[in-house]
């Protein structure tokens, strides 16, 4: 809107008709937004996960990033949820929870046995119900447009990640250094991005067909791409934070260990490396948009990724965004907080 109007051919009443959108839209965000930081404050995160980051507008401003219009309203209160819920478990699993405690939560889990949890602290309990409740909600939603088959997918796709954050525990409490090819392969499905696609098809029942579910599961060319994105941004911007712990190596410090290149190089290659998946990305979403027949070609499944893509490249840009929040605050007030100005 800012480029427009200070356009020397700029109109005035799509301008106008712009503002208005940008804040009656808003409103609706902002709604959701208090809805969802109410059953955050009701968590008590403070107090029940000590240990845990407090990024619920964070989370929820990611979402946004997926998808802002007001019919996709359901989708990102759900997904908001999920991503904190997600989020606190990347913690545990990560800051706080030893590998014999998480071997019979992963499994806990896995068999939606909360017999398995009885015995470990009781935030490790609190979070299996805060797991079963988004996938209960996840479950009603998906059945109700008539997609029951689409939890299975869901399902799998956690089972799967939790299973890789398991194993990044193992390696942190034995001190064991991955090669690069173990650590990208483990690395890339804790990135949770197959399992936050998966989700994100909720909202985009008319596209997301269970052809689409099964597609996905293959690890097509632009999730890979896309889940390489995520992951290098990621260990480029933290690594050297997370070494000051104890802490998984992250593909740079296993990169290093490979090539016995410095680590300035290194970041330079994983920064080439990630130039070339977004190129994949593009190539992939051009191609698919060419063959109309292809169940993936669906411009509501493509954008998904794209634009989630885009979300962790802001997020990752130049440092940890999710780990700083600060450094996400002006996003965080431009888009949810402060309303356009309408002038006289």
């Amino acid at each position: 809107m800012d480029d427009h109007q200070s356009s020397k051919e700029n109109s005035a009443s799509l301008l106008r008709f712009a503002q208005l959108d940008f804040n009656i839209v808003q409103r609706l965000h902002q709604e959701e937004l208090r809805e969802i930081q109410q059953w955050w404050v009701d968590l008590d995160v403070a107090t029940n996960f000590k240990y845990a980051r407090d990024r619920i507008a964070e989370c929820y401003l990611w979402v946004m990033g997926m998808y802002f219009e007001p019919k996709y309203s359901q989708g990102r209160r759900l997904l908001t949820k999920l991503i904190a819920v997600m989020s606190l478990g990347d913690d545990t699993y990560d800051n706080y929870a030893t590998y014999e405690e998480l071997v019979p939560f992963t499994e806990a889990i896995e068999r939606w046995d909360i017999n398995l949890v009885s015995n470990l602290p009781e935030c490790m309990q609190r979070l299996y119900a805060l797991y079963r409740d988004s996938f209960d909600e996840i479950e009603e939603a998906f059945a109700a447009d008539g997609r029951p088959f689409a939890i299975v997918y869901a399902k799998k796709a956690l089972d799967t990640l939790l299973k890789a954050y398991l194993m990044e525990a193992k390696w942190r409490d034995e001190g064991y250094r991955p090669k690069l090819e173990e650590c990208m392969q483990v690395s890339l499905v804790t990135t949770c991005f197959t399992f936050l696609t998966i989700v994100s098809f909720l909202a985009v029942p008319e596209a997301a067909t269970e052809d689409t579910f099964h597609w996905i599961s293959t690890d097509p060319t632009v999730l890979v791409a896309s889940k390489t994105v995520c992951r290098l941004m990621n260990d480029i911007v933290s690594h050297k934070f997370e070494q000051e712990r104890k802490h998984v190596p992250s593909a740079v410090e296993c990169y290093v260990d490979k090539t016995g290149l410095s680590e300035e190089k290194v970041v330079e290659l994983l920064n080439e490396e990630v130039a070339k998946a977004w190129k994949d990305i593009n190539e992939e979403y051009l191609m698919m948009n060419r063959q109309p027949n292809v169940v993936a070609a669906k411009p509501p499944i493509l954008d998904r990724m794209l634009n989630l893509a885009r979300v962790i490249d802001l997020i990752y840009k130049e440092d940890d965004g999710y780990r700083n929040s600060h450094l996400l605050k002006h996003y965080v007030v431009s888009v949810l907080q402060e309303p356009v100005s309408l002038g006289v």
